[in-house]
């Protein structure tokens, strides 16, 4: 009776040893994805934010003031067709 006793305490402390480590490892585990997370949510915040940037700046608006800035005028005509171009003979 006293082996069955002890092996039944050895198992039992074991058993809750084990228990303790996992619950550890699954803390650590989560502490660490709730950062990933947090960060995860900075760098999409980011990322939204230049591409409004980007949707801002590439904007029909803001092109055609930044081609006044560089010294582009407003066209006042259609294009003319050029001649056509004479094909080469062959020799």
């Amino acid at each position: 009776m006293g082996k069955l006793l002890k092996g039944s305490l050895i198992l039992f402390v074991i058993s809750f040893l084990g228990q303790m480590f996992i619950a550890n490892q699954v803390s650590v585990k989560t502490k660490e994805l709730n950062a990933m997370n947090t960060e995860l949510a900075k760098i999409r915040s980011q990322i939204s934010d230049i591409n409004q940037e980007v949707f801002l700046e590439s904007s029909l608006a803001a092109l055609e003031k930044r081609a006044y800035a560089l010294g582009f005028v407003k066209m006042q005509g259609a294009l003319k067709n050029p001649a056509k171009p004479t094909i080469a003979s062959a020799l």
